[in-house]
């Protein structure tokens, strides 16, 4: 039976929750990104979710690509960044090396404008594997992998996955609430 406790939303729109074993983090994270190819920098933006599974020994994190940032460097082109910032914010939470983190990209229509060209927009979602590093040495290339939904739910412990667009107006229906 699952068990759903919306703990806190915290000033920084953070919610956290409790479902069975795995604790659950949900935030509009912001982080100094750098594309490396312009030699630009930006402060970006994401959904990230981060499931952490306390029976199973594992964590996940998902970084869901939103429109709302395509005026600065998306995720994938400075995943690397993002997870660093990720660690140095909720490294406490996550407790494993950067290397034993599942990390996942997602994408999907919330990441494009609404347009008639863009309404064929599926969800997709790419794995991210890190070599075995330590955080000062994560500057060689990274493996990416394409995953189905249920790929992704496996890996965050078969959890409901929820749509981006619950996601963004939960966040809204529990400051509400506060």
């Amino acid at each position: 039976m699952s068990q759903r406790n919306t703990d806190s939303l915290t000033k920084d729109k953070t919610i956290t929750s409790t479902v069975e074993s795995i604790e659950i983090i949900k935030t509009i994270f912001d982080w100094s990104a750098e594309w490396t190819e312009a030699k630009r920098h930006s402060l970006s933006h994401c959904l990230l979710r981060i499931y952490n599974d306390t029976s199973a020994k594992r964590t996940a994190v998902i970084a869901s690509q939103l429109n709302s940032n395509r005026q600065n460097i998306a995720i994938g082109y400075d995943f690397k960044g993002l997870a660093l910032a990720v660690m140095q914010k909720f490294g406490s939470s996550v407790c494993k090396p950067i290397s034993q983190v599942i990390w996942i990209q997602h994408y999907g229509q919330f990441s494009v404008p609404m347009s008639y060209e863009n309404s064929w927009v599926r969800d997709s979602f790419y794995k991210i594997d890190f070599p075995v590093l330590e955080i000062s040495e994560l500057k060689v290339s990274v493996k990416e992998t394409a995953l189905g939904v249920e790929e992704v739910q496996e890996l965050i412990g078969w959890t409901n996955l929820e749509p981006v667009t619950e996601v963004l107006s939960e966040f809204s229906d529990v400051s509400s609430t506060k």
